[in-house]
């Protein structure tokens, strides 16, 4: 994947004739990653990149990994698929643009992990208002706008298994079945033992399938399904907390009422009968398997979104790549937790924790000043802008090819050979000033 994205990337810079460019390697992509994970460590992400490097105010470890103005170029390259053939694929497929790193991920997660006994079904809105194919609105979740992805979670430890990005419809044609379909598209890989549960994409169809794969289904069911009866559809004259069930050879139905005029319908091809905990509402046993498995995708949704990568964008490829880093990194620590149980036991950040080592073993050059981000959680600034400056050898001003300075009008058309250190902006002597190492500090 990063040998691809990298070739990309190269290709794209040289077609629009990038400035100074040098092609990037596979060393420098991942310290480029690293960076962006470093983004959702210190919750930064809604941060201007100026102000991240800036040397007064700005998080010391972002200059010493990588130059602003080399991560500003990555970000405004960065490519996953070849630009020739890329219009003849997204005719046949919306998705083309990172297609081919995406099944990798997926081939990925499904290699690496051996899923529970307990899986959940369910969608992720990756926020994003800007021009893209695949966007939609969804007004019950919280960013409303953005692209659908149907996602396959271990219930109990929110480890992404298995996603399909949500495209519309395929050459005018309605998809009609959608959610079977999904469901048992990524659960394909997974003929055996194991129990679905998922929300609104359940019929009747769907769980006999699935038991046809020796997998049972619990989910709820909308109202509007013709296999409910009459008598467990709302009524006011159902008392609260009362619940009706229906039974079948092969499935369960049960049709719980919370509050007054409402009614949640659960179906399964689970083998329950019409138990009733009395210290829970009156709740069905079903209803609280259901409930109890339910959150694994809302789960992992919150931990990704609490340190997330991702930046302001114009571009939907560079989005959902940073929400598919978010999920990759969690999975890791899924997977490093398997191994290294008692790793950061008791820490009330053990995530963070984590995902700061990570980034900072993907940026090699950090490991000379491992000392940087403990000088940002003492919140010294003296110490960081004194470490800063020498990092950046304490030139405010250094000379370079003879350029128009950036500050002045261009009518005046006014070269300089001086370059800004924090910022590498051409500026001429009326723009700028030289100072020296002890007054920077």
């Amino acid at each position: 994947m990063i040998r691809i994205i990298v070739n990309c990337t190269n290709a794209e810079a040289r077609r629009i004739r990038l400035e100074r460019w040098i092609d990037t390697t596979v060393n420098e992509l991942y310290e480029f990653i690293g960076v962006l994970l470093l983004v959702g460590v210190f919750h930064s992400k809604n941060q201007s990149i100026k102000e991240l490097w800036s040397r007064l105010d700005g998080i010391p470890i972002f200059s010493a990994s990588m130059q602003r103005d080399r991560f500003v170029n990555l970000r405004r390259c960065i490519r996953f698929d070849e630009r020739e053939t890329r219009n003849q694929r997204r005719f046949e497929d919306k998705f083309a643009p990172l297609r081919n790193i995406m099944e990798m991920f997926i081939t990925k997660c499904k290699s690496n992990y051996n899923p529970s006994a307990y899986l959940t079904v369910d969608e992720q809105l990756v926020t994003f208002r800007g021009r893209c194919p695949l966007k939609m609105f969804i007004p019950t979740k919280p960013g409303k706008y953005g692209m659908k992805i149907s996602i396959l979670w271990d219930a109990e430890t929110s480890y992404c298994i298995n996603l399909q990005p949500y495209v519309g419809r395929v050459n005018g044609a309605r998809d009609v079945g959608q959610g079977t379909r999904l469901v048992l598209e990524l659960t394909d890989h997974l003929n055996g033992s194991g129990s679905i549960t998922a929300n609104n994409f359940t019929n009747i169809h769907l769980a006999r399938a699935l038991l046809g794969r020796k997998m049972t289904y619990t989910g709820t069911i909308k109202k509007n399904k013709e296999e409910i009866p009459k008598k467990l559809l709302p009524a006011l004259h159902r008392p609260v907390y009362s619940s009706i069930f229906g039974f079948q050879n092969d499935s369960t139905i049960v049709s719980y009422v919370p509050k007054k005029n409402k009614a949640v319908i659960l179906l399964s091809a689970f083998p329950y009968n019409n138990d009733i905990v009395v210290d829970h509402n009156e709740k069905p046993r079903i209803i609280l398997d259901y409930n109890k498995y339910k959150g694994g995708v809302d789960t992992l949704d919150q931990v990704v979104r609490c340190y997330s990568s991702r930046q302001k964008s114009n571009r939907w490829p560079f989005t959902m790549f940073c929400n598919i880093l978010d999920i990759a990194a969690y999975n890791a620590l899924i997977l490093f937790l398997s191994i290294h149980p008692n790793y950061k036991n008791g820490a009330s950040h053990r995530r963070r924790e984590f995902l700061k080592e990570l980034s900072k073993s993907l940026i090699k050059k950090f490991d000379a000043n491992d000392n940087l981000p403990q000088i940002v959680e003492n919140n010294n600034l003296r110490q960081v802008i004194a470490q800063n400056s020498l990092l950046n050898q304490g030139q405010p001003i250094q000379e370079q090819n003879i350029k128009r300075c950036y500050m002045c009008p261009r009518v005046h058309d006014r070269k300089t050979r001086l370059q800004c250190a924090s910022c590498s902006h051409s500026v001429c002597k009326a723009h700028s000033k030289i100072v020296c190492n002890s007054c920077l500090i």
